[in-house]
C-alpha cells in the first residue's frame, strides 16, 4: 500500500466520524474489477491531518446497490490533502447542512482522482461500460474547501471541484486496482 503525503499545519480537537452505512459492503470491489472501499475506522479525541484526509476519503468512497442505473462503486486515490490552521465560522462561505457554526473551521487544498465505476455489462451494444474499462476518472487538481465539524461532534472534509479526465466526453478507463 502506497503511503499518502499529508501537508499538516494544524491541531485538531474532537471527534473523526467511524463509517458506518456506506462503508458496510466490505469486499465491494470484487464485482467491479476493482479494489474495495477503504476502512475508515478513524476515531480519535484529536485527530491528526492523516485522519482528517481519512475522513474525507471515508466520505467519497461509496458503493451504491443496484439501482436504475445499476451499481456503482464510487472511489478516490493520490488523496493530498493540506489543512490550513483554524479560522472563525463565516456563514457567507461556509454553509454546510449540520455545520456546528460554534465550532472553528479549517481551510483544506490539494488534489486527488475521484473514479465512479459500474459492474461490467454483456451488452454488446451502446456504450455499456466492459471488463476492465467500466470507471469514469475525474481528476481534482487544485481542489479547495473546508474541513468542520457537525452537530453531532463529527468531522467532515468538503472539497469542490472535480473535473473529467478526459474533457467533455465520458470514456470510461480500467478500473483502479491499488491505488491509494
Amino acid at each position: 500500500m502506497k503511503k499518502l503525503a499529508v501537508v499538516v499545519g494544524i491541531v485538531v480537537l474532537g471527534v473523526v466520524p467511524v463509517c458506518g452505512s456506506q462503508q458496510a459492503a466490505a469486499g465491494n470491489g470484487a464485482a467491479f474489477g476493482t479494489r474495495n472501499t477503504r476502512d475508515c475506522g478513524v476515531n480519535a479525541d484529536s485527530p491528526s491531518a492523516a485522519q482528517l484526509q481519512q475522513a474525507f476519503i471515508c466520505e467519497s468512497e461509496v458503493y451504491t446497490p443496484a439501482g436504475s442505473s445499476g451499481a456503482k462503486l464510487e472511489l478516490v486515490s493520490g488523496v493530498n490533502l493540506q489543512f490550513s490552521k483554524t479560522r472563525p465560522y463565516n456563514p457567507n462561505s461556509d454553509a454546510y447542512s449540520g455545520i456546528d457554526v460554534r465550532q472553528p473551521v479549517y481551510d483544506v487544498r490539494g488534489s486527488y482522482v475521484a473514479w465512479t465505476c459500474f459492474e461490467p455489462s454483456n451488452n454488446p451494444y451502446g456504450n455499456a461500460p466492459r471488463a476492465g474499462k467500466n470507471c469514469w476518472k475525474y481528476l481534482g487538481n487544485g481542489v479547495s474547501g473546508i474541513a468542520f465539524r457537525d452537530t453531532f461532534g463529527q468531522w467532515h472534509v468538503k472539497v469542490c471541484c472535480v473535473v473529467s479526465a478526459d474533457g467533455s466526453n465520458i470514456v470510461y478507463y480500467p478500473p483502479p486496482t491499488n491505488e491509494y
